[in-house]
Parts: C-alpha cells; structure tokens; sequence
C-alpha cells in the first residue's frame, strides 16, 4: 500500500525541514520503499532522514549529488535495489539508501503512525522544494495456520452463536 504527502514544502537554506504523512492502518512491515520528488539548487546540500511511528530514525542519503545537479530530482529508495546512492544521482532510477543505512531496519515496526521524512540542507545559499514523498508499505504475511478475523462484538454478536455446557460468552 502506498500513501503520499503531495504538499509542496519550502526547504529553508541551512534549515531542517519536516514533512509527514500519517498511516490509518495497522499493518506490521515486511519492506519499505521510499519515494522522493525534491527540486534543489544544489541536491548536494541535502541529509534526509525517515523516522516511523516507534521514533526510529534512519538516514536515506547525504550529502549525494553533482555540483551541477539541479531542478526535479525523482528518487525511489529500496533495500532491493542493486546499487547504494553514493554520488551523482540519476533522475527515476531505483537506489539502496546509502550503505550506512538500511529500509530493513524497519522491518517488524507497525506501520500505524505518523512517519516523518526530515531534510536538512546542510550549506548556504541554496534552497529549494520537497515536492512530494511516499512510502510504499509491504506487510508481512500472516503466520502460516493462523487464522485473521476481527468483529466489533460491541456493535452486534456477528452472526455467531454460542451454547454448550459452562458457556459464558455474550457479545457487547
């Protein structure tokens, strides 16, 4: 599943910057993918992080990218990718978030929460834009024999029904 913070959001020169997007739904992650639209006069300057829910910061990238690279930068993070971002970021290509870092590290947190991408420019007389991001959750399969059911018993009794000796069940 996947959920997007599409406000645009001013990145400060020599500031940090917050943007985040909040997940409704309770699902324990098997991977992450994280995806990036950030215009910058210098993507270079930048050090963006992730926090979850649980407060678990990791870095994605920084300090990455050319001196002559500007203008729209699309980046899709994946632990599955082949290579680590290092230095000239190619536009649309899927990277491994830098070596020191990891998605998996994620891994077993509940998504449910509000998750927190921060970007700090890092060097002066540049500033620029976090035009979108997302974040592609993959939930962890279900226990094998386990069965996932959930009723609101304090709404009705679901269509169930219940008797034999000793029962003490009762909906509500």
């Amino acid at each position: 599943t996947t959920y997007t913070n599409a406000t645009s959001t001013p990145l400060g020169d020599l500031a940090l910057t917050s943007s985040s997007i909040t997940i409704p739904d309770s699902k324990v992650i098997r991977s992450l993918r994280v995806r990036t639209d950030i215009t910058h006069t210098l993507f270079g300057d930048l050090d963006v992080h992730l926090r979850s829910p649980a407060n678990n910061d990791n870095g994605l990238f920084t300090d990455n990218g050319a001196a002559a690279q500007t203008g729209p930068q699309n980046l899709s993070l994946s632990d599955d990718a082949a290579l680590p971002v290092l230095f000239t970021v190619l536009n649309g290509a899927v990277w491994r978030p830098e070596p020191a870092y990891r998605l998996n590290w994620f891994k077993g947190e509940n998504a449910l929460g509000t998750w927190t991408l921060d970007i700090r420019d890092d060097l002066a007389t540049n500033t620029g834009t976090l035009n979108s991001w997302s974040l592609e959750v993959c939930e962890a399969p279900a226990p094998s024999g386990s069965v996932v059911y959930s009723e609101n018993f304090e709404a009705n009794n679901g269509g169930f029904t219940s008797g034999g000796t000793a029962n003490e069940w009762e909906y509500g």
